[in-house]
């Protein structure tokens, strides 16, 4: 390119130049979609689900709402506190989860649990009712709220084991420590920030927060935080009804609009047809005959009230009257009703028809559904009785050195906690199908009786004193043991022959008259 074009191109861009462009707008992050639904500001289209850990997922203001709405949920729901009740009762059932040392030291045994019940008498710091009633408190809220703290302390006075209860909303981490969010502190748990391991728990003092709020520290090693997380690095809790929020919100609102409806349709008794759609004052309608007739007139009113009766209304010429018949609720609605409420109650734990009943649930079916129910209550059992080991073995180490529980054995740390009885709507023909298991050898005493919710061994060593006891009465008056406690059917013709009266002849034998013709 020559020198002149170059300078050409110069001058022409000089007098000509290119207006500066405006600078681009950053876009703004989105903020990522709401995993838990049942919280505000749900969005109902399905956007980028961010991967993220269960700590960022489960935000301490989404953790509050849901359990705020859960709280709310079973104060204002038949169907939640049938529920509810449900589960206390099958979880823990109404003694709680009964405790069964399993030490080969069976005296010790014996006395290792008298002093356990009689420590759950008096075992609450703050409360006049005992553990085994707390035990269906804790069931309940921990299905309600997701958790429940249990510290335990010791007592002012006596200096005997006790235990505190504490709501899950009151811990929360300390205004001044807000900037360790994250770090060291997740939603007022307290962290190690290598091993990520919990210390304690940071527990609000009052359950209304002031300006001059003030925080407790509970060691993690003395307070069980009972939870059961569903996700890994999950350490706060989540109650079991989170994933069904709105369905049971719907059924709530549902049940309102239809409830409106019929009372609106059930006040309405007849309709009035008329030519212009309006009623007149001079038209009559709705008027009884007599009313309507000239008062001065009593011939025609008898006559009219003697063919047609005295209610009779009379109405103009082109009226019609109506009986207003309702179609509310309607069949449809019930349908849609039952089908969210099984969304609800499936997404909760439980098939509607253990809670609500359900026509056309034959009794195979309904067994189907009772046996799930099992499985999901011995779930709950058994992760409640890992947490009640815990104050177990803290209440007997305590007993043991406190010298009330002597020549403890070097295996005092076993037991086992037994669940309260299972649903059971077929007994006898589910005893006849448990016989037959243990006849084919496919079952195990364990498992027969913790259906029940008793312990199978101590059941054994019950029923072998029993045995004893009806022995030595039986030696006594010189009977049989069969004739004193029946425990076999099948034992009085297995044992001794009882001799038969000699006045009556033999069945068994054929008559001597007989033989001799």
């Amino acid at each position: 390119m020559s020198i002149s074009t170059r300078l050409s191109a110069a001058l022409s861009a000089f007098r000509n130049p290119t207006p500066p462009q405006a600078p681009r707008k950053p876009t703004p992050p989105q903020a990522p979609r709401n995993v838990y639904p049942g919280t505000p500001s749900i969005q109902r289209s399905r956007g980028i689900v961010p991967l993220q850990s269960a700590r960022r997922d489960l935000t301490p203001f989404r953790r509050r709402q849901i359990q705020a709405l859960s709280r709310d949920l079973e104060s204002s729901d038949g169907i939640v506190n049938a529920f509810l009740d449900k589960a206390e009762q099958y979880i823990v059932g109404p003694r709680g989860l009964q405790l069964a040392p399993n030490t080969k030291d069976r005296d010790w045994n014996l006395l290792a649990k008298e002093s356990w019940k009689n420590w759950q008498r008096y075992g609450n710091l703050v409360s006049l009712q005992g553990f085994e009633q707390d035990q269906s408190l804790i069931a309940r809220t921990w299905l309600v709220d997701g958790g429940v703290f249990l510290n335990r302390t010791f007592s002012p006075d006596s200096g005997r084991p006790r235990y505190q209860l504490i709501e899950a909303h009151r811990c929360e981490t300390p205004w001044s420590r807000v900037g360790d969010e994250g770090k060291s502190i997740i939603d007022g748990v307290e962290v190690d920030p290598v091993t990520m391991r919990p210390l304690g728990y940071w527990i609000r003092i009052g359950d209304t927060p002031t300006v001059e709020q003030s925080w407790m520290f509970l060691d993690a090693q003395y307070c069980d935080h009972i939870y059961e997380p569903s996700r890994i690095g999950q350490y706060r809790e989540i109650g079991i009804f989170y994933a069904v929020l709105n369905d049971y919100l719907d059924l709530q609102e549902l049940q309102g609009y239809e409830m409106g409806a019929a009372k609106d349709n059930a006040s309405i008794t007849r309709t009035i047809t008329t030519q212009t759609g309006e009623i007149e004052e001079e038209s009559g309608i709705g008027a009884s005959l007599r009313k309507e007739t000239d008062p001065d007139d009593e011939d025609r009113d008898i006559y009219y009230r003697n063919v047609l009766g005295a209610e009779t209304v009379v109405l103009k010429a082109g009226d019609e009257l109506k009986e207003h018949r309702s179609d509310r609720p309607s069949v449809s609605v019930q349908q849609f009703w039952d089908y969210v409420l099984e969304r609800a109650t499936a997404g909760s734990g439980l098939h509607a028809a253990i809670l609500v009943s359900r026509p056309g649930v034959n009794g195979t079916v309904m067994r189907a559904y009772l046996d799930m129910a099992n499985d999901w209550f011995r779930a709950r059992s058994a992760a409640l009785a890992g947490y009640f080991g815990r104050v177990c073995e803290w209440v007997i180490e305590n007993e043991i050195k406190s010298g009330n529980l002597k020549n403890a054995p070097a295996d005092w740390r076993a037991w086992k906690f037994t669940a309260p009885k299972a649903i059971n709507v077929d007994i006898g023909r589910n005893s006849a199908a448990t016989i037959a298991e243990l006849g084919a050898g496919v079952t195990t005493y364990d498992e027969v009786y913790g259906r029940s919710g008793r312990d199978w061994e101590e059941a054994f060593w019950q029923k072998g004193y029993e045995m004893s006891v009806a022995q030595k009465v039986a030696d006594h008056y010189g009977l049989r043991r069969a004739e004193i406690i029946r425990l076999d059917p099948n034992e009085l013709s297995a044992g001794e022959p009882v001799d038969p009266d000699p006045s009556k002849p033999d069945p068994s034998k054929p008559d001597e008259k007989e033989d001799e013709e």
